[in-house]
């Protein structure tokens, strides 16, 4: 029996295609029943532990399971003759520090080690096994599928740039290896993730000018066109679109539907907004998933948008919204509002604005419903549509947004009612009701009125830990005026 040569290597988290290469001469799995017992022949050098376990179980008629949770990708060579089954995959798997159990219809692998191991650790590890594997046998023939498997790693870390290199250095170390075709599209996808269009559209044209034969030469050309639509190239994306349907026609329906999103998108980047629309509706009827379906709802509102037709470019979004996720579902809302505000859509506004599905939106858009509400007619005397209903934080928030917007009396006029109830408030409401007071003083009567207030502020509370937040506060401001030996007085509650 000769030796293993055992590189245990990727998790389930990053389990990638088998390497593509041709099966070496001489190598042996094989099974017979000898006196009603099964044994196995296994003569393999330098040999990928799951092609032979694959080779193995299409022996014994079963299905290979579980490998996929403890992939690995192992170096192994032996020479087992005529030795009973269970032995065999004891042999071969504990060696790697897997074992199986061998059932009707099934080989199912685990791997004990990694039970309960998070998805950092084993990537970690896995990353660890490639770089001895690759330390160990750098010319293999299976290292570019290790060089691609480190990257997938790493980007599944968030380690872009690593991936990157790991991408880029599978060509170099591999010139002549099918895989290279395979580095290539990931490092270009990894370049269009980070949104360096211009990097991503190099790499594609590598890929699709490789002299060999290669399984992306449909997807290269399609990634390309999209790398076009980014850099702001939709006519070129247009004609690189009508070259790959000749030469490489879609056979899936998912390819043809990312075709006709880049199509629409590119159309949308040239202002030809009614033929976006077009395509749009031909993916609609194409069966999307979710991703693909937001898109198109974000294209269409677009589309409208650019067609001025406002009211249904507002619609557009606020379905839009729905489904996206917190980032675009605020900016898609507050689109909508904006649009109906144009269109002096008051109600409609209004409308918008109650589709925020967050406090820190609703915050936000604010200032928009009170512009509505005014409109309506439905502002209070002070200046505020129903100023009354407010909580002592909001009017607090409202009074911070008109001061900083240029309007400190507007703000001040909401807050008086507060200061002249301010000794019935709890010390933490007082305090920032005094820090939003002195504020607004600096603003409209200088520095001065401002630490006066606070000093007079500090004599009406009691604890050390709320006066301090006044201190710092009169501090700060003689700061800003470069005053520091009244700001060093200030911070020990002398000003």
């Amino acid at each position: 029996m000769k030796s293993l040569v055992l590189a245990p290597l990727l998790t389930l988290y990053l389990s990638g295609a088998p390497d593509e290469v041709p099966e070496p001469p001489g190598r042996t799995v094989s099974v017979e029943e000898i006196e009603g017992e099964l044994v196995c022949t296994l003569v393999v050098e330098d040999e990928n532990l799951e092609r032979v376990l694959e080779q193995l179980c299409r022996e014994l008629g079963v299905e290979l399971q579980g490998f996929e949770g403890v992939q690995r990708i192992a170096l192994i060579t032996a020479d087992l003759r005529r030795a009973p089954v269970e032995r065999v995959i004891e042999y071969v798997l504990g060696s790697v520090g897997l074992r199986a159990r061998l059932r009707t219809g099934s080989l199912t692998v685990t791997d004990d080690a990694l039970e309960g191991a998070d998805k950092e650790t084993l990537l970690r590890r896995a990353s660890v096994a490639y770089f001895e594997a690759h330390a160990a046998h750098p010319a293999h023939r299976l290292g570019v599928g290790g060089r691609v498997n480190q990257g997938r790693i790493e980007e599944a870390r968030g380690n872009w740039s690593a991936a990157l290199e790991h991408y880029q250095n599978a060509p170099k170390d591999f010139p002549s290896s099918p895989r290279v075709a395979d580095a290539l599209f990931n490092a270009g996808r990894v370049h269009g993730r980070l949104s360096q269009w211009g990097e991503a559209s190099n790499v594609f044209r590598k890929l699709i000018n490789l002299p060999t034969a290669h399984e992306y030469a449909a997807t290269g050309r399609t990634e390309l066109a999209r790398c076009f639509v980014h850099l702001k190239e939709e006519t070129q994306a247009l004609s690189a679109l009508d070259l790959l349907e000749k030469r490489y026609p879609s056979e899936t329906a998912l390819e043809a539907i990312d075709r006709l999103m880049i199509r629409a998108e590119a159309n949308l980047g040239i202002g030809e907004y009614v033929e976006c629309l077009r395509f749009l509706e031909k993916l609609e009827s194409s069966g999307l998933n979710q991703k693909d379906r937001l898109q198109v709802h974000a294209l269409r509102a677009r589309s409208l948008e650019g067609l001025e037709l406002l009211d249904e470019a507002g619609r557009a979004w606020l379905i839009y919204a729905k489904e996206a996720d917190d980032v675009e579902h605020a900016r898609a809302i507050e689109r909508a509002v904006r649009l109906a505000l144009d269109q002096e859509d008051e109600l409609g506004a209004l409308f918008g604005v109650a589709q925020a599905r967050t406090p820190e939106l609703s915050k936000r858009l604010a200032p928009l419903a009170r512009q509505a509400r005014e409109r309506l007619g439905l502002a209070a005397p002070g200046g505020h549509a129903d100023a009354e209903e407010l909580t002592f934080k909001e009017k607090l928030d409202l009074a911070e947004e008109w001061a900083a917007s240029g309007e400190p009396k507007r703000a001040a006029e909401l807050l008086k009612h507060l200061l002249e109830e301010r000794n019935a408030f709890d010390p933490d409401s007082r305090v920032l009701l005094a820090l939003a007071w002195s504020g607004l003083l600096e603003q409209t009567s200088g520095y001065e009125s401002a630490i006066d207030f606070l000093s007079s502020e500090r004599g009406a509370l009691e604890t050390l830990s709320h006066q301090s937040r006044l201190d710092i506060r009169a501090a700060e401001i003689f700061e800003s005026y470069e005053r520091y030996e009244e700001a060093i007085d200030a911070y020990e509650g002398r000003y």
